[in-house]
């Protein structure tokens, strides 16, 4: 007897969604994508419709709901609930995969690297609208915190070499609904924070004798990540680590490519390690 296929749909039609439903389209049926965004309403992503938003939810039959979005994990469940779908049809295992595995990973790198982070700044390059930022704030407040970020989405010099080389069909513009005063309101430390807006990696300037112990790279993109890469990881303290975003993600393949190239310019493999979100890779720097 064939076992029937779980029907589910997912709510965001995005990256990580994207992520998502190429992890369960062989075990799920996926019926469809819900999204806010009336503009996508009627498309398809990767093949698979966009139905419609949360006034759709009760005219559809489904197992469960998959929440896809990760920033507004549970403000989704509670406008779903409030759409009539039943509590135990929606789903947050994946994004709280994504969010809790982040966030363990950060608090227990603080803790055990306690005293070699003592004294070296931590940076953030890519950081819309500040989820991860706080943490890295939280777990390092005694740090300078430099965030980079144009504020104003991907910028076109990027997505034009990112679209040129297959990496991605991103746009510019992308994640532009964000802004310094949204992300320095999430900041528990916000004196130890600066601000570093504009195009990167131009945004660096005098920081050549700046060391780092921490830094996230969230660029998503090709050019921006292996600027990053190039400036940061000669920087790095002993021990010192950079997490890479999207590492594994189906949607932004230039992000492990430029890993794979900077290693070809600095003639060594680095050390990766998985931290458990099937989306990140930590680059550990021996000396």
């Amino acid at each position: 007897m064939v076992k029937r296929m779980k029907e589910v749909y997912l709510y965001g039609a995005g990256n990580i969604g994207r992520d998502i439903y190429g992890k369960i389209k062989n075990t799920c049926n996926v019926k469809g994508y819900l999204d806010s965004d009336p503009a996508k309403w009627g498309k398809t992503l990767d093949g698979v419709p966009i139905v419609g938003g949360i006034d759709s939810i009760p005219e559809l039959q489904y197992d469960e709901i998959i929440i896809t979005i990760t920033t507004e994990r549970d403000a989704v469940r509670n406008v779903l609930l409030g759409a009539g779908a039943p509590v135990d049809k929606i789903n947050t295992e994946y994004v709280n995969t994504y969010i809790g595995a982040r966030l363990n990973f950060i608090q227990d790198l603080s803790e055990v690297y306690k005293n070699d982070a003592e004294g070296f700044a931590v940076a953030e390059g890519g950081v819309f609208q500040g989820d991860f930022a706080k943490a890295i704030n939280s777990n390092f407040p005694d740090a300078t915190l430099y965030l980079f970020d144009t504020f104003e989405g991907f910028d076109v010099q990027d997505t034009f070499k990112e679209n040129e080389r297959g990496y991605s069909d991103s746009k510019s513009g992308r994640f532009s609904n964000t802004s310094i005063e949204l992300v320095m309101s999430k900041l528990p430390h916000p004196r130890k924070v600066v601000i570093r807006r504009g195009y990167f990696p131009k945004t660096t300037k005098g920081l050549e004798e700046e060391r780092f112990f921490f830094v996230n790279l969230d660029f998503d993109l090709y050019q921006p990540t292996l600027e990053g890469l190039r400036l940061f990881y000669p920087r790095l303290s002993n021990r010192g680590v950079i997490l890479v975003h999207d590492f594994f993600t189906q949607t932004f393949h230039g992000v492990a490519r430029a890993i794979e190239d900077f290693e070809k310019e600095v003639g060594h493999c680095l050390i990766k390690l998985p931290i458990g979100d099937h989306c990140s890779i930590a680059l550990v720097k021996t000396e």
